[in-house]
């Protein structure tokens, strides 16, 4: 039956992602008005330890330990269903502390309210789908220069998907910029 059907182009673009300079004015401006406080730690989680928006959306302090340096993301919050433990870096636990509680959520109830008035805010026209994962993933992909390290982190089985989406869209140097992006 589909025969004499043409096959659909498809456009194999590489992940939206944030550039630095983005992601560090998003981050300032968030800490400039503290009525975006709330939002710190769903987007520098996202940022800097690269889960997806659905676990982020499920995510409890009761999973971050600080002193450990890892987050949970369980079975039930994981798009594979599978457990992982994700590597808190230090720029992130920088970004955590000030706003560390023993319990609750992490994702502001009124995320929806507030992130499209910060993107106008921080002047983002565009905000790509799992902007911050795939920024995680590319930058930290450059700056580790591990595959399968960053796989780990992701909760992908293998670098297979590393190499198909995320290679070579970030350099070295913008990546260790990247890592030091820091509370003021």
């Amino acid at each position: 039956p589909t025969e004499g059907l043409e096959k659909p182009e498809t456009d194999d673009k590489p992940p939206g992602i944030l550039t630095v300079g983005q992601l560090a004015n998003i981050l300032s401006t968030v800490t400039q008005h503290p009525e975006y406080a709330s939002l710190i730690p769903s987007i520098a989680i996202g940022a800097f330890a690269g889960l997806r928006t659905s676990e982020l959306s499920q995510l409890r302090w009761e999973e971050i330990d600080l002193e450990a340096g890892t987050i949970e993301v369980t079975a039930a919050k994981a798009k594979t269903r599978q457990r992982r433990i994700v590597s808190i870096p230090e720029n992130l636990r920088a970004w955590l502390t000030p706003h560390a509680m023993k319990e609750g959520k992490t994702w502001a109830p009124n995320r929806r309210k507030l992130f499209p008035a910060l993107l106008a805010l921080s002047e983002i026209k565009e905000w790509p789908k799992n902007a911050l994962r795939h920024s995680y993933a590319s930058y930290h992909l450059a700056h580790h220069q591990d595959a399968g390290k960053t796989a780990h982190q992701l909760g992908h089985r293998d670098s297979q998907m590393l190499f198909a989406h995320y290679r070579e869209l970030v350099r070295p140097a913008q990546a260790a910029l990247y890592w030091q992006i820091l509370p003021s």
